[in-house]
């Protein structure tokens, strides 16, 4: 090996830039941009050729650190947005869309996730043999399945301190429905929220209901901790036991600012820890800022909300008759800047960005504007 060179791989670039005088003192970002290299030698992001020539221009740099990036959508599909039909059936029909991508090639859905390496984290309300079916088809086409495990609208939807046990239960039954019809769901993940009807009393702004349910909130987590111990120990050790299993574990947080008021557990062995950025209820000018100031370091973020259907919201229905807010593509794109100014230094070679979610995938039309959201993020910050 030259020992004036800093080899990455295996390979040894040959450029002046990377020929340093003392090896035992190699510039950190060289160190970094060989990390970098690796990994996306691994996953295929740039050749030997590209790996040996080393990066020239920031442009490759960027290439290179989205190509990095692994996107996960959301997809909750709830009941009220099934209009009568089976909610299987309503998955299926989405995952077989048709569409035409930006290369003007008509392809479905399935095959957009997979050729993109994309994966989806799926709501498990229903555990029935329709929904079964189109999880199968996912797994057909090499789509990465995460469960994403809630329970019954009476206790809670969400995992919160009234219904871990209710969440260890239905984690469980899951994974009998999985074995059962031979899926493949390595991954599952925790929404920690405070239950439902608590979130719709604040949407809907009712002080009564309000406060109805912070009584009943309080009575019921008292209640549980007096049988089954500290909530957020007891979901720690689930977790703890899944990943014996073999099986990977999300927790699914607040953003700092309001995770006093709607979160509920403090837990940290999960693999991922991602924080549900959302910031379509705020105005357009002040998208880039909240989400800066949403972001936690050391956290996946999740951004939201976005539907891809005019008259439907991707989520829960929390007023009846009106949609929140939702995200545009201009908006999506002010969101993501705010993550790579935080996650992105060039001098450095510093990327610490490696996963996104987005909330939430009812529609190819919202992978679309992930797609040309993303693009245009990176592009401005190659102009900067």
């Amino acid at each position: 090996m030259n020992k004036e060179q800093m080899p990455v791989n295996g390979f040894e670039p040959k450029l002046e830039k990377y020929k340093v005088k003392n090896p035992n003192n190699i510039p950190e970002w060289i160190i970094n941009e060989a990390y970098l290299i690796n990994e996306g030698l691994d996953k295929n992001v740039i050749n030997k050729k590209e790996a040996e020539e080393g990066l020239l221009e920031k442009k490759e740099i960027l290439n290179l650190m989205r190509g990095l990036v692994n996107i996960k959508y959301f997809i909750e599909e709830p009941q009220e947005n099934l209009k009568n039909k089976k909610r299987g059936e309503v998955l299926m029909n989405l995952f077989k869309q048709e569409f035409t991508n930006k290369n003007g090639e008509k392809q479905i859905l399935a095959d957009y996730l997979s050729n993109n390496h994309q994966e989806v984290s799926i709501t498990m309300s229903t555990l029935d043999d329709s929904t079964a079916e189109a999880i199968k088809f996912l797994n057909s086409k090499k789509v990465p399945v995460t469960g994403w495990v809630v329970v019954d609208d009476v206790e809670g939807y969400w995992t919160n301190p009234t219904n871990v046990e209710s969440t260890k239960i239905k984690t469980e039954e899951i994974k009998n429905w999985v074995k059962k019809h031979n899926l493949k769901i390595n991954t599952f993940g925790f929404d920690l929220e405070k239950p439902i009807e608590f979130m719709k009393a604040v949407a809907q702004k009712n002080i009564i209901e309000i406060i109805k349910q912070i009584k009943k909130y309080k009575k019921e987590t008292k209640e549980q901790k007096a049988i089954y111990g500290d909530a957020s120990v007891n979901l720690t050790k689930h977790i703890e036991q899944l990943k014996k299993e073999g099986l990977e574990t999300e927790i699914y947080n607040m953003p700092r600012f309001v995770k006093p008021i709607f979160g509920c557990m403090n837990v940290k062995n999960a693999d991922t820890t991602c924080e549900m950025i959302y910031t379509s209820d705020f105005p357009n000018f002040l998208q880039k800022i909240i989400a800066y100031l949403m972001k936690t370091k050391g956290t996946a973020p999740a951004l939201g909300i976005i539907s891809g259907k005019e008259k439907e919201t991707p989520g829960r229905e929390y007023i009846k008759g009106k949609l929140p807010n939702h995200l545009n593509e201009k908006d999506l794109e002010k969101n993501i800047e705010a993550i790579l100014d935080m996650e992105l230094n060039f001098d450095k070679r510093k990327f610490t960005l490696r996963n996104l979610y987005l909330f939430a995938l009812n529609d190819a039309s919202v992978a679309l504007m992930l797609e040309k959201a993303m693009d245009k993020a990176f592009e401005n910050k190659l102009k900067k």
